[in-house]
């Protein structure tokens, strides 16, 4: 199968599209945060769908969020860094291999960044990668964990971390952990997400973003 590319942190601080493979040695993939105002969170967790083990459809099960900043500077210049980051990927990948387009939409008149992370990781020969248990705030029915075993697996790439920030009692912030139901419409949030472009039919590929964490910075509007 075609490999998939990352954006990895290099040693001087610069950023550079790599082939991903098993072993990215002393390789640093690059996390970009952003913050801004929940539009969507439909595919957020607790998982509590019913789905066959024989479903061609579990390796798209995935949990997702989408984010504007209703025009604020801060957003606006993040949709721009999404862009270069395109740039990034054509120079590496070529220009007429990489469709497109970066993993935005609108909202009304509003950019939105829309980044999701997939449950499952195939198997493939060889496999060696420690595999991870599902926790109960994600899959409380055990509807995930029923799934594992049939050339699929819940991998460290898969896993999705959601915090709250609060402040101790010196003003502090402190980052603790929280169940994703917390996280609602119209919640200010931080997302977490890494780049990657994907391979597609006929040698093309797609730019696209994995999501890694979402911070709930403030919930009081909700």
């Amino acid at each position: 199968n075609p490999p998939v590319w990352r954006l990895i942190k290099q040693a001087d601080e610069s950023n550079a599209a790599n082939i991903d493979n098993e072993a990215m040695g002393e390789m640093e993939e690059l996390v970009v945060s952003v913050q801004g105002i929940v539009i969507r969170r439909d595919q957020l967790p607790p998982f509590a769908s019913k789905i066959s083990p024989k479903s061609q459809s579990l390796r798209y099960l995935r949990q997702g969020v989408s984010i504007t900043g209703l025009g604020t500077t801060s957003f606006a210049n993040a949709i721009e860094s999404l862009k270069k980051i395109y740039v990034i990927f054509s120079r590496s990948i070529g220009s007429t291999k990489l469709q497109s387009g970066t993993p935005t939409s609108m909202f009304g008149d509003y950019p939105t960044i829309d980044t999701s992370n997939r449950y499952f990781t195939v198997k493939k020969p060889g496999h060696r990668e420690q595999e991870h248990a599902f926790g109960v705030d994600i899959d409380p029915s055990g509807a995930l964990s029923g799934l594992l075993g049939a050339g699929y697996y819940h991998g460290e790439d898969n896993i999705v971390r959601y915090y709250e920030r609060t402040t101790d009692n010196q003003g502090d912030p402190r980052y603790l952990p929280v169940a994703p139901v917390k996280m609602q419409v119209g919640d200010i949030v931080e997302i977490q997400m890494s780049l990657i472009a994907v391979p597609l039919r006929e040698g093309q590929y797609k730019m696209s973003s994995v999501l890694r964490g979402v911070t709930l910075m403030d919930g009081q509007y909700t």
